[in-house]
């Protein structure tokens, strides 16, 4: 019977420049730089119950007799990430526009190992750690993408866009690679790789009947390479990070907005998306779902508004949100059912403030936010309820 501890301080430092043309012409743009550094160190470990207490553990293992350290892992990461981005609009002609943007990104990361060696993980096969070894890589993508909007008036905009997209790798705890080997998980590894999307679309905005009712229309293809997965090691008590070879997302969505009356407007969107592993490290996840992926999302909102005198607007809103089935790891194992969630609210707003009360979950839904291969859940949070009181200055 085991407890875990973890801690984690991070210090960062960013700063981005950006220069913009004035909205006159033909021609408008944007360019810019930004960096961030950052120093982080984490610690996690196991330690026996006693039936005393949970007990912390920061930079060093416990010696507390009462807390005795089963497992320890601490790492030190100093990262400094940089990038460069530029976007130019160009008026083709009037109802034609053609946007260009581009953009590097540059992501040195260094890991120092800072666990005692005889709490490194020693699995044969596999070389086992030391303390003071220091592991450094660096990650770099250029990301262009091109938009082109057709507007023939100004109730309908036509577009279409293909981009390719950059999500930087990393370094899980020294010594995991090598415990998830043990507990027979493949694709994760002590560094995870970074994760490139492109990506083609195609849209439409549609406006009619005065503006009164709108509706937004897209279609997706996006080719991922290094996908992210989530893996829980109960050996270690970490939360790791683990990359898919190449996953396909296709999918559609929606959004109908329409003003019903003067007091009564009404939201529908809907979402789909059909995700496919191509490549992983294992053979068997090819034609599985990704994980964390809902296959399909509906959201409807009801807003009721009405004028009661003295500047002051009674309002009520419900929210519906269904969440379809949505699988956690790579081997499809798993799957949450579909969801069905509602919120509310109701109160009245001056303008310049407003009294609001609120239930989130009001169905009182219990289900699971998220959950890790290995056996770590998220659940989601139930039914609970709020009064927010806002005021503008």
């Amino acid at each position: 019977d085991w407890n875990q501890s973890q801690y984690i301080k991070v210090n960062t430092v960013s700063q981005e420049v950006r220069f913009t043309s004035k909205d006159t012409g033909r021609l408008s743009w944007i360019a810019g730089a930004y960096a961030i550094k950052t120093n982080r160190f984490i610690s996690t470990g196991n330690m026996v119950d006693t039936g005393n207490g949970v007990f912390p553990v920061y930079r060093t293992p416990s010696t507390n007799p009462l807390n005795p350290q089963i497992t320890f892992l601490a790492d030190g990461q100093h990262n400094f990430a940089w990038s460069v981005f530029g976007d130019a609009t160009i008026n083709l002609s009037d109802p034609l526009q053609l946007e260009l943007s581009l953009r590097y990104d540059n992501d040195h990361r260094k890991n120092t190992t800072l666990t005692p060696t005889q709490y490194l993980p020693n699995v044969p096969g596999f070389p086992q750690g030391s303390t003071g070894e220091v592991r450094s890589h660096t990650w770099s993508e250029m990301q262009p993408k091109i938009t082109l909007r057709y507007q023939p008036s100004g109730n309908l905009t036509i577009y279409g866009d293909y981009g390719k997209g950059f999500r930087s790798g990393g370094f899980n705890q020294t010594g995991v690679g090598a415990a998830a080997a043990a507990a027979g998980i493949v694709g994760v590894n002590d560094l995870f790789n970074a994760e490139v999307a492109k990506t083609l679309e195609f849209g439409l905005k549609a406006q009619t009947m005065n503006r009164r009712l709108s509706a937004d229309f897209s279609v997706f293809d996006t080719n991922s390479t290094n996908a992210y997965f989530f893996v829980y090691l109960a050996s270690t008590s970490t939360q790791n990070l683990g990359n898919i070879a190449k996953v396909n997302y296709k999918g559609y969505e929606f959004d109908i907005r329409s003003i019903l009356t003067d007091f009564l407007d009404l939201n529908v969107g809907y979402g789909n998306t059909d995700s496919k592993i191509k490549a992983g490290a294992n053979p068997a996840w090819s034609g599985n779902q990704a994980p964390l992926v809902t296959r399909n999302t509906t959201n409807v909102t009801l807003r009721f508004h009405h004028d009661i005198g003295n500047g002051l607007q009674f309002i009520v809103r419900a929210d519906y949100r269904r969440l379809g089935d949505t699988y956690w790891s790579p081997d499809n194992l798993t799957v949450r059912n579909p969801v069905n969630l509602l919120d509310w609210r109701l109160g009245v707003d001056h303008g310049d403030w407003s009294v609001m009360g609120w239930e989130r979950n009001a169905n009182d839904v219990l289900y699971n936010a998220e959950y890790s291969p290995g056996g770590f859940v998220f659940k989601a949070p139930p039914r609970r309820w709020g009064v927010d009181f806002s005021k503008n200055f």
